[in-house]
């Protein structure tokens, strides 16, 4: 899988919340390769409430309070403190925006935010083996835990989309399949990858649909 470069410049906003100004990430679209136009997005978090969200100018009282839910607290749990001394995007935050997403049933967003998670997990964990914190020994656990994580949140990813394309629900068919495709190969299954691919490759595809395809044949684990 490949890392995510720099891929953002920052603006500053107000929060729909608490009316805090803060500078946020903001994504630079022409750095994105094809595949990564089909999902890629910045989170907000408001360093003053919490609040989280894809835009947190649009964020309000429901991000504010879905925070006591016990589900929630139980996701913020999952933060790796150490990984966060080598990287500021951080995993959990994405799976937090999909726990919103699901509550209200936004299943795209909650899709693409799973697959923005366990991206950036892997991103967090090369990161901090390359840095002076890591210790090969003693870290062999957390290590193998964020491996595990990561596929965790490729399988719901998975999961969900295959829900919606299943039921027809998802908005953009072609890019249902081609982000299905992507994550099987994300998780190792080349073979289905592959039949999808080449079921997809027969409809009607954009450009940047096309390129995402051959990215998507080209990906490296």
């Amino acid at each position: 899988m490949a890392g995510i470069k720099i891929l953002s410049t920052y603006k500053n906003k107000v929060c729909g919340c608490c009316h805090y100004s803060w500078d946020y990430p903001s994504v630079r679209k022409e750095l994105l390769d094809p595949i990564q136009t089909l999902y890629y997005f910045e989170i907000n978090v408001c360093p003053t409430c919490n609040c989280i969200g894809k835009e947190i100018t649009q964020v309000g009282e429901y991000e504010k309070n879905i925070q006591n839910k016990a589900e929630y607290k139980e996701i913020t749990k999952t933060r790796n403190i150490p990984f966060s001394y080598v990287q500021k995007k951080e995993a959990y935050e994405y799976a937090l925006y999909a726990y919103i997403c699901e509550q209200k049933g936004d299943f795209e967003s909650y899709i693409k935010a799973y697959l923005m998670a366990s991206i950036i997990e892997q991103e967090q964990r090369e990161k901090y083996i390359q840095s002076l914190a890591y210790d090969d020994e003693k870290d062999k656990k957390l290590i193998e835990d964020s491996k595990k994580t990561q596929i965790v949140y490729l399988e719901k990813s998975l999961s969900k989309l295959q829900q919606c394309l299943d039921k027809n629900s998802y908005q953009n068919v072609n890019e249902g399949l081609i982000l299905s495709a992507y994550i099987n190969k994300l998780l190792g299954n080349d073979e289905a990858c592959m039949k999808i691919l080449n079921f997809v490759a027969k409809n009607k595809l954009t450009n940047n649909e096309v390129l995402a395809v051959k990215h998507i044949v080209g990906v490296k684990k």
